[in-house]
């Protein structure tokens, strides 16, 4: 998903994580790719790994099935709606994704879309 301001892309991995990537451009290229210089202890060389600024926004005890930003309003505020296969729905502020607005509970199935 690209988030309402269009920065960022917001993804879920199969454990539950979701994660906020900085999309890169231009003017802020050198602060989105990190490098981190390794050497190996074999050969004593240098191995230069780049790697996308990331942040952890927010998580589940379940593999997630669905994830979606809505607008709410012409603020700028957000909610982050979640589903995971303990057939919960969580309903989130966004970016502020620690902050949960509901839940929504009882459904018989893991909701999937």
């Amino acid at each position: 998903l690209i988030s309402p301001c269009g920065g960022f892309v917001v993804v879920a991995d199969k454990v539950g994580d979701v994660l906020q990537l900085k999309i890169p451009s231009e003017d802020n290229l050198e602060c989105v790719i990190l490098s981190a210089e390794e050497t190996d202890p074999i050969s004593d060389a240098k191995n230069t790994a780049l790697s996308y600024a990331q942040a952890l926004i927010m998580g589940h005890f379940s593999c997630l099935t669905r994830i979606a930003i809505a607008q709410l309003g012409s603020k700028g505020s957000a909610i982050l709606v979640s589903a995971d296969r303990d057939n919960k729905v969580r309903v989130s502020r966004y970016p502020d994704a620690h902050e949960i607005e509901s839940f929504c509970l009882g459904h018989s199935e893991f909701v999937s879309s």
